[in-house]
């Protein structure tokens, strides 16, 4: 006859015996946990204070004298807990160094080396044992502050902690030698108070500071960006950066930054003055910057700041129109076609634009094959493309960093551009077409895109679908697609947050809608000795 299970290990002083939120739990460590968390250590041991790998003797040994029998005493010196993610074992971190007279405790945390790449997803799992263990400090031991010790090799763990709520106490300089060099130890610490001030409804992540570059006169994404971030974190606040130090959307915005021009130059400066703002997102909204933005998201999220960009290939697909269309045409999806020859485009009527940029200035239409040679000759690189007849639309959708459209077909907004002013749509009135839906969608997701994007299309008189180009962003008529339902910039910040996104079901709302966009006044009241 077997005997019954064990009954699982517990600390006799916690009074729960899970503490959990959302996917992630953390409970008493285990006997059956050890081995895999002997291994993590040692393969981390340049970030632990632990100077030669452990063997598992070693292990067992350390365990069996100093951690299972402090589980039935009133008032550990540690208290060790494994991370759960729908109960599979990811980290272990718990309290140590307790000082019970004065309520106090170091916070310890590791993570299994198989999720610390890439730093978002290390941020998740952090951002998300921080929330467990202060609950169960301040909580449930009745604690009043918890202090970390973390070495500055490590700048994106201390950015989380940063954007926690914990208070930089000071750095020990050159207080440890790693891999024969001095590094700086970085002391953090969180009161209960501090704890209790954030409030629960905070929502995890970056801070709630978001960036909008090229922000320009772009009024409609600047409110529809607050509303998210205000959503997210009612302490967010949303920064307009321009290179004008008089774009109109910084009356707008929460603030304003005359920012330098984007180039590969000054990226890093740029980078520089988001941390110095406490900005966690930027969200680009000009083609010229996206390829810099893109190739600059990595190093940009090392330092904690989430890059609402698609990635560099993505962007370089849909920036370049031939390189596009051939693609497009390649696996086969309705794409018009494109060449670089007028003599390989047909006999017209035929579209000649650049190769290269957005903008519809450089856009001639209907033009014969002579007509389009010599607008071809006033372009820097042009592309040509047989005309297609029809109604001009867009579609608007978001895409996670899985680069699947969230909603599927139904998170694809149709609209038609009834009435279009300089490359913009002025009137736009939304619309269904499962089948325009189903084909727009996988479209998007083969480019391999993210965040926010716009594409632009034409149905012709027998209801076929041909697609012009995408753009990997945000649209100027793109709020229509908030309207029908969708909420880019609400997805954006749960995805650069860790937290999962809302189901799609019901995603959107009846019936159709009819924008127009209108210039407004925008006026402020200042006292007379204002400057």
């Amino acid at each position: 006859m077997s005997s019954p299970p064990a009954e699982p290990l517990h600390y006799r002083c916690l009074p729960r015996r899970r503490v959990e939120r959302g996917a992630l739990a953390i409970e008493s460590v285990q006997p059956d946990d050890i081995e895999a968390i002997r291994q993590w250590r040692n393969a981390q041991m340049a970030i632990l204070r632990q100077d030669r790998p452990l063997s598992p003797d070693d292990q067992r040994a350390y365990y069996a004298a100093h951690v299972w029998p402090a589980m039935a005493a009133e008032q550990p010196a540690n208290i060790l807990v494994s991370i759960l993610e729908h109960g599979r074992l990811v980290g272990y971190g718990g309290l140590v160094h307790i000082h019970w007279a004065h309520r106090r405790a170091e916070i310890s945390f590791l993570l299994d080396p198989a999720l610390t790449t890439p730093n978002v997803r290390y941020g998740r799992y952090f951002q998300g044992f921080l929330d467990l263990i202060r609950d169960l400090a301040f909580t449930d031991l009745k604690l009043h502050k918890l202090t970390t010790e973390s070495y500055d090799l490590r700048p994106y763990h201390l950015s989380v902690l940063d954007r926690a709520g914990f208070a930089r106490d000071g750095v020990l300089r050159d207080h440890v030698r790693v891999d024969g060099r001095f590094v700086d130890a970085v002391a953090h610490s969180c009161l209960a108070a501090d704890h209790r001030g954030r409030g629960a409804s905070r929502a995890p992540g970056p801070p709630g500071h978001v960036l909008v570059t090229s922000a320009g006169a772009k009024a409609p994404l600047i409110r529809a960006v607050k509303a998210a971030a205000r959503a997210h974190d009612p302490q967010a606040r949303v920064i307009a950066g321009d290179v004008d130090p008089a774009a109109p959307s910084f009356c707008l915005a929460d603030d304003g930054w005359t920012m330098p021009a984007i180039s590969d130059a000054t990226m890093a400066a740029i980078l520089d003055g988001c941390a110095g703002r406490g900005v966690g997102l930027v969200i680009p909204t000009r083609d010229g910057e996206l390829g810099l933005w893109a190739a600059w998201a990595a190093r940009a999220a090392e330092r904690g700041i989430h890059v609402a960009v698609s990635p560099p290939a993505a962007v370089a697909r849909c920036l370049d129109k031939l390189a596009f269309a051939r693609a497009g045409r390649d696996a086969g999806w309705p794409v018009i076609p494109a060449v670089e020859r007028v003599a390989d485009a047909g006999p017209g009527p035929l579209v000649v634009k650049e190769r290269w940029g957005s903008g519809s200035r450089s856009v001639a239409v209907g033009l014969s094959p002579a007509a389009a040679e010599a607008h071809a000759a006033t372009l820097s690189a042009a592309i040509v493309q047989p005309q297609v007849a029809g109604v001009e639309i867009s579609a608007d959708a978001w895409l996670d960093r899985q680069h699947r459209v969230h909603g599927g077909p139904d998170g694809v907004v149709l609209r038609r551009r009834e009435r279009v002013v300089a490359g913009e749509s002025q009137v736009t009135v939304t619309f269904r077409h499962p089948d325009h839906e189903r084909t727009l969608a996988g479209l998007l997701e083969s480019l391999e895109l993210s965040g926010p994007v716009v594409a632009q299309a034409i149905v012709d008189a027998d209801d076929r679908l041909h697609v012009i180009e995408v753009n990997p962003r945000f649209g100027g008529a793109s709020t229509a697609g908030i309207a029908a339902g969708l909420d880019p910039f609400g997805w954006t910040l749960a995805e650069a947050a860790g937290r999962p996104l809302p189901g799609a079901d019901g995603l959107r709302r009846p019936g159709r809608v009819h924008q127009t966009r209108l210039a407004a006044d925008h006026v402020v009241r200042l006292p007379d000795d204002a400057p």
